[in-house]
């Protein structure tokens, strides 16, 4: 089954938690709701760009434990939070420097961590979408994962489980798994061999 209907690249997809739907994000800078069993876009998400200009493409994407949320992340670094029953755009808010590069709800759906090419990644309460921290600790670039050598910000995964005491990081190391919780560096993964990464 092939779903058609995005007017330009297609950068992220996300399943549903129910596994009954696909969201896919794109260059043009909508996110479409595939209906999984007969393939048709049932749904459209799309904030109207500033008049005369092009829309902003949409580069993260993910979805509440529920179900009942999308959170999409832009080029501009701009968030937006969408109710998934009706469509409804419920907040919109500049979130980064940068380019937001991932996104992840924690398993409880109470907050939400965006990474950026702005060198930082922060957590997010879903409820109000007040910034609860930022972590910066990967120098210019910044990554919570790193492939081929690079430090560019890729995964944002929140632990599911209690973090261990916190560590220093050293400036060479290029990966981190950062508590939520305590906002602090608490692993560092070293490279090996060509790749490395979450």
């Amino acid at each position: 089954m092939a779903l058609r209907g995005h007017a330009g690249a297609v950068r992220r997809v996300v399943i549903s938690p129910d596994g009954r739907d696909v969201l896919t994000a794109s260059d043009d800078g909508g996110v479409q709701i595939w209906d999984m069993d007969i393939g048709d876009c049932v749904m459209q998400l799309r904030r109207p760009p500033p008049p005369g200009a092009p829309p902003v493409p949409l580069t993260a994407l993910a979805v509440s434990p529920d179900g009942g949320a999308a959170i999409t992340g832009d080029e501009a670094g701009t968030i937006c939070w969408w109710e998934l029953q009706g469509g409804t755009l419920m907040r919109s808010f500049p979130a980064h420097a940068g380019r937001i590069n991932a996104l992840a709800v924690d398993p409880l759906g109470g907050r939400c961590v965006s990474a950026s090419s702005d060198g930082t990644a922060k957590a997010w309460a879903v409820l109000d979408g007040r910034l609860q921290w930022t972590m910066a600790g990967h120098g210019r670039t910044g990554a919570t994962g790193a492939v081929r050598r690079h430090t560019r910000a890729h995964t944002a995964r929140p632990s599911p489980t209690a973090a261990p005491a916190p560590r220093p990081c050293g400036p060479a190391l290029l990966a981190r798994s950062c508590g939520v919780c305590l906002c602090a560096c608490v692993r560092v993964i070293l490279p090996a061999g060509e790749a490395a990464g979450l």
